[in-house]
């Protein structure tokens, strides 16, 4: 989702959901698996062809692989 606030600069959301009920893409981990991401990113266009942009992201798997420390 992209919103314009001047002809300049913008706001944009993306999300993603990932249900690995195969265990595809961890192997490792319980069946089941469930994976979320959300990203935030304001965009400014300095001038033409030149984009400046700052992204907030945030990751939340249900179940870490065993090799992977828990935060």
């Amino acid at each position: 989702m992209q919103r314009a606030a001047t002809d300049k600069l913008s706001f944009n959301l993306r999300g993603e959901y990932l249900n690995d009920s195969a265990g595809l893409f961890y192997a490792n981990a319980a069946k089941n698996n469930k994976a979320e991401e959300i990203t935030f990113t304001t965009q400014y266009q300095l001038w033409a062809n030149v984009l400046s942009r700052v992204e907030f992201r945030w990751d939340h798997v249900e179940h870490v692989l065993p090799s992977t420390p828990a935060a």
